[in-house]
């Protein structure tokens, strides 16, 4: 948990030393994250701060997000599995074309999953990638979908986001 905080704290002050006046990102993810023995739905709030490189149409994005599991799954070892949080820090390097984008991203990622039957928890911190695209719905609203993987956890994720 304390690593979460300090990542924030480091994006917010990344983004705050570049220029106050460049747009933040608010959002809402759903996904959905899959490990070797069950799957696990997802919610999290997302903070960005995209920043356009001057005379191109690239764009470097930092961002954290933060969420929790929704649901309990039994795994195929038929035991209760619960995803208490996960947070994933990266670093978006995106291409814009007309309305839509597309980006890659490197992101380091914390999972904690509890076994209800055992008590065991899972807690593992892995680097990973990401890929996706999206549509600039309006000025404001974009709306987002991603491939990503963090070690043996594969994510599908969908977002909305309103910039202000």
């Amino acid at each position: 948990m304390r690593r979460s905080i300090l990542s924030v704290l480091l994006l917010i002050s990344v983004s705050l030393n570049t220029a106050a006046a460049d747009d933040w990102s608010l959002g809402g993810v759903y996904g959905q994250v899959s490990q070797a023995q069950t799957d696990f739905e997802v919610v999290m709030l997302s903070v960005s701060h995209p920043m356009q490189i001057e005379n191109t149409q690239w764009m470097l994005t930092p961002e954290f997000r933060y969420g929790f599991g929704v649901d309990k799954e039994m795994t195929s070892l038929l035991v209760e599995a619960e995803l208490e949080h996960i947070s994933i820090l990266s670093l978006k390097v995106q291409y814009h074309f007309g309305q839509g984008f597309v980006y890659a991203a490197p992101q380091f990622g914390r999972l904690e999953a509890r076994n209800e039957g055992s008590g065991l928890t899972l807690d593992t911190e892995e680097f990973g990638w990401a890929i996706g695209g999206g549509w600039q719905v309006s000025q404001r609203i974009q709306l987002e979908g991603s491939i990503e993987q963090l070690d043996d956890n594969d994510l599908l994720t969908v977002s909305v986001r309103y910039q202000f």
